[in-house]
């Protein structure tokens, strides 16, 4: 879980999503994305042959125009809400303006 961490950066013009410990880099022009889908994303444990919820994050899939997509959750992320609300007010900007 610990090397999963992402930093997502949101510009005027793109997304930027870094995994500082295995030293990847992506860029995405905001431009390239096509939708964004969020879902519940359960966190269970399993003992005793018994399965017990016991936080419900979300889950964000953004769907890209080359038809890739990326994935992060909230367990990933902190400022999650804050930064699916920013990445949507980008979008409705540059599909205005396009």
């Amino acid at each position: 879980m610990l090397l999963n961490i992402k930093i997502i950066i949101l510009t005027n013009s793109e997304l930027i999503i870094r995994k500082p410990l295995l030293f990847l880099h992506k860029s995405i022009p905001l431009i390239r994305i096509t939708s964004i889908r969020q879902s519940d994303d359960p966190v269970e444990i399993s003992q005793n042959f018994r399965t017990t919820g016991i936080y419900t994050g979300k889950k964000t899939t953004i769907q890209l125009t080359n038809g890739d997509k990326i994935k992060f959750s909230s367990m990933e992320i902190g400022g999650y809400k804050g930064l699916i609300r920013e990445i949507i007010q980008a979008l409705g900007k540059i599909k205005r303006n396009y």
